[in-house]
């Protein structure tokens, strides 16, 4: 999903800040000529797991990026009808031959959309949004049921170090959740949380960089020694999956 990204040359001096729309302007098409593809089929098993007993006919994923996990979805669940939705006209490009009998794919805003189905996707997105309080206010109006992945970018490593510098310049966070404070705004947003855990994807993907293959072993092991939810505070390296209603 298209944000409003601010970049520090050095932190924390917000003079040098500058307000760019890195998903449609080549920015990150640059510095992810993937679109992290070759991570969609850890997400997607991630997501199978949360809808297996929602009995849905639609599923919408917003900020579908390349939408290689709509697609494999749309594979596993040949009965429900998939649409994805995302306003980057650089990730519009990826969707070419991916489009069938049961996905579709839209580059609009689904909130402007008056798109209503049973399951809304929100993948690693409202990280990326200015303004994510109204955008999850909003979004509620669209779907009877939730799933959403939220990075945990907040631990002290990161807060240690320039973890969260790098979560901001490299893929375009501009807010930072641990896993109270994700699942605090989502209730306070007017959701309902039915399922929520943590889901180590170093143990699940490839590192993407040097910094995350210096990780690697230190977070199994906290992982097995400590427990998910100690390691994600002190190491991080993990995401937050919810499955969620809007509340009535």
């Amino acid at each position: 999903m298209t944000a409003l990204f601010c970049e520090f040359e050095t932190i924390p001096r917000a003079c040098n800040r500058k307000i760019m729309n890195i998903y449609s302007d080549g920015t990150c098409l640059k510095s992810n000529a993937s679109w992290d593809q070759e991570h969609s089929p850890y997400k997607a098993r991630l997501v199978i797991e949360l809808l297996n007993d929602i009995p849905a006919k639609s599923i919408l994923e917003v900020g579908c990026g390349a939408g290689e996990i709509t697609k494999i979805l749309s594979c596993h669940f040949p009965d429900i009808q998939f649409s994805g939705y995302d306003i980057s006209t650089d990730a519009e490009n990826f969707w070419d031959g991916k489009e069938s009998s049961n996905l579709s794919f839209y580059c609009s805003d689904v909130l402007e959309s008056g798109k209503q189905v049973d399951v809304i996707l929100c993948l690693d997105v409202f990280e990326h949004i200015d303004d994510y309080i109204g955008f999850l206010g909003k979004l509620k109006l669209h779907g009877l049921f939730f799933v959403f992945k939220i990075p945990m970018d907040m631990n002290v490593v990161k807060l240690m170090t320039r973890g969260l510098a790098y979560a901001r310049s490299e893929v375009g966070h501009i807010h930072y959740f641990n896993e109270w404070s994700a699942k605090a705004t989502l209730v306070d947003c007017g959701y309902e949380i039915e399922v929520a855990k943590l889901s180590p994807a170093f143990l699940n993907v490839l590192p993407d960089n040097f910094r995350q293959w210096l990780a690697v072993i230190p977070r199994i092991l906290a992982h097995f020694l400590l427990g998910s939810r100690l390691a994600c505070k002190l190491l991080g390296g993990y995401s937050l999956m919810v499955r969620a209603k809007a509340k009535k």
